[in-house]
C-alpha cells in the first residue's frame, strides 16, 4: 500500500514523498517535490496522488471531487449479520 508522507522543514517548507512499508521500513518510491507555499503543497499532494493511481491499482478512500457522490442512504441497507469464531487453545 502507498502512502504519503509530508516532511516539515525549519524554514517553512514542506517536502511530499511517496513510500510503502516493506520488512518493517519505509521505501521511499518517489519524491514529489518540496512546496514552500500552501497551494504548492496542494498540487503537489495532488501530484503524489496520480502518481499512486498509475504506479498501483490502488484506490483513494476520501476523494474531494466525487465526497458528494459517495453518500450512502441508511434506508437502502440491510444488516446480514455478524460472524465471529473464538479460538481456545
Amino acid at each position: 500500500m502507498l502512502k504519503i508522507r509530508q516532511i516539515k522543514y525549519s524554514k517553512g517548507s514542506t517536502s511530499v514523498q511517496v513510500y510503502k512499508i516493506e520488512n518493517r521500513k519505509r521505501v521511499i518510491l518517489r519524491h514529489i517535490g518540496t512546496a514552500r507555499t500552501e497551494d504548492d503543497l496542494k498540487n503537489l499532494i495532488t501530484h503524489a496522488n496520480d502518481f499512486i493511481e498509475k504506479t498501483s491499482k490502488q484506490l483513494l478512500l476520501f476523494k474531494e471531487d466525487e465526497a458528494s457522490n459517495n453518500i450512502l442512504n441508511i434506508k437502502q441497507t440491510e444488516f446480514l449479520g455478524v460472524y465471529y469464531m473464538f479460538f481456545y487453545g
